[in-house]
């Protein structure tokens, strides 16, 4: 009944050792732009981002590239749903032309710890935003979520060495893979109280299905620590997370990874007018 009713798109009750867990990267969330728009416009994004997450009743939800917690605040409010912040990030502008792009984690289960961390600067290497992280109290037992926006592939057309930045930006996003992961290890190696259920979910700018990111090591080095990939159960043509444009091929950026589930049912989302991402969503169970 759980999964015919996930993959049909109508919600129902699940099992208690079950959660639905969801992520977005709802672009520019309020504005659509990196400027802020009219509020009768931002008013219309928040309400239909609102729509969106209602209809699935997550019961954790990540998502990435919102304005701050008060927009954010406006848009769980509007789901209806038993749903509050456990934590959104306060990182700096990106650059003088890249206002905040945050990361959050919304919840119906109780928080017992909460935070977020910029990355740490390595070389040349200045990765920008964070990861955001809470520790959930949830059916049986806590459980570690991280959430995150890893560096585009953005080169400038002016660039005079486009091979450069982008293995610059490769090499960002390798260094926040490196830096979570520690995080992560540390937690479910402790020694008092280790946590072994952990979910690691966002925008990770790159895909393992594509040649263009042949050779990285930002998503196999999660899978080589003892993670699954949700969309590894769904056909090649099903993974995408965003749509083929004029300049680019359909591709696979958004993930969820956890360790200490089983996936039972994942769904790419189709594409809302809101967003140039889909959500994905999946339903994971503990053993």
């Amino acid at each position: 009944m759980v999964l015919a009713c996930l993959l049909c798109g109508c919600t129902q009750p699940h099992e208690p050792q079950e959660v639905i867990v969801a992520t977005w990267n709802i672009k520019w969330f309020p504005s659509g732009t990196p400027d802020t728009q009219n509020p009768e416009f931002e008013r219309r994004v928040i309400d239909a981002t609102a729509r969106e997450v209602r209809k699935h009743e997550p019961d954790i939800l990540c998502v990435q590239e919102i304005r701050d917690a008060a927009a954010l605040t406006q848009m769980v409010q509007r789901t209806g749903l038993p749903l509050s912040i456990a934590v959104c990030s306060a990182f700096p502008p990106v650059s003088e032309t890249i206002p905040q792009q945050q990361v959050a984690i919304v919840s119906r289960f109780p928080v017992l710890e909460s935070g977020f961390k910029r990355w740490t600067v390595s070389g040349l290497v200045d990765t920008p935003r964070g990861y955001a992280y809470a520790i959930l109290d949830a059916p049986g037992g806590k459980v570690a979520v991280f959430t995150l926006h890893l560096k585009s592939n953005f080169i400038p057309k002016e660039a005079e060495d486009p091979e450069r930045i982008n293995t610059l930006n490769r090499l960002k996003r390798e260094s926040a893979s490196e830096q979570v992961r520690a995080r992560i290890n540390a937690l479910r190696t402790r020694t008092d109280d280790p946590i072994t259920r952990i979910i690691l979910a966002g925008d990770f700018n790159c895909s393992r299905w594509d040649d263009r990111w042949a050779g990285e090591t930002t998503l196999t080095s999660i899978l080589d620590d003892g993670f699954s990939c949700v969309l590894s159960t769904l056909p090649p043509d099903e993974r995408h997370t965003m749509d083929e444009t004029r300049t680019y091929p359909a591709t696979t950026f958004d993930h969820i990874f956890h360790a200490g589930f089983h996936t039972v049912a994942v769904r790419s989302l189709p594409r809302a007018w809101v967003s140039d991402h889909r959500m994905v969503i999946a339903l994971l169970k503990s053993p």
